[in-house]
């Protein structure tokens, strides 16, 4: 099929999720704040392009998705890994305090999962399969990593001051 075409929106953001799983996997060869700056880019990049994937209904399930395996190279973000975050920002309720390296690998996971799932389904030309990782890459965004992102921004944002101010007094 020569005709075979996604909407630009849906390459925009596979590229994203690209340059993120990618980043995830190799940012142990950076120092600390080229990993911040460098995670800062791709994680704001990839909460943007998510913006913008289609809404649809719920496809059917794939006999069999592909499961990413952890990421065993991962080195984190040494003292500045454990921030204050807040849940939910319309419910007055405290802070609780999560690891930025958990927030990132569990949206490393689920990305990299419907990543594979729409290289199959792109690869086979098979529109299901590809309809399938775009839903469950919006569903996983609105549930669980677009709040993860927009959470890890901010303490990348921070992170990154701290670091190139020489301010690291914890």
């Amino acid at each position: 099929m020569s005709d075979w075409m996604l909407p630009p929106e849906v390459m925009k953001f596979a590229e994203a999720a690209n340059r993120f799983v990618s980043f995830i996997e190799t940012s142990h060869e950076y120092d600390l704040l080229e990993r911040l700056v460098r995670c800062a880019a791709v994680t704001g990049e990839l909460f943007t392009a998510g913006l913008y994937l289609p809404l649809q209904d719920v496809p059917e399930d794939p006999d069999e998705l592909p499961s990413p395996q952890p990421v065993r190279t991962w080195i984190g973000f040494e003292e500045l890994t454990m921030f204050w975050q807040v849940p939910d920002a319309f419910a007055w309720a405290g802070p609780v305090v999560v690891s930025l390296s958990d927030l990132l690998l569990d949206t490393h996971r689920d990305i990299k999962r419907g990543l594979l799932t729409f290289h199959q389904g792109n690869s086979e030309q098979d529109a299901e399969i590809v309809a399938y990782a775009l839903w469950y890459w919006r569903d996983r965004m609105e549930k669980y990593w677009g709040a993860w992102t927009s959470d890890a921004l901010r303490a990348l944002n921070r992170a990154i001051q701290k670091v190139s101010s020489g301010e690291r007094d914890f």
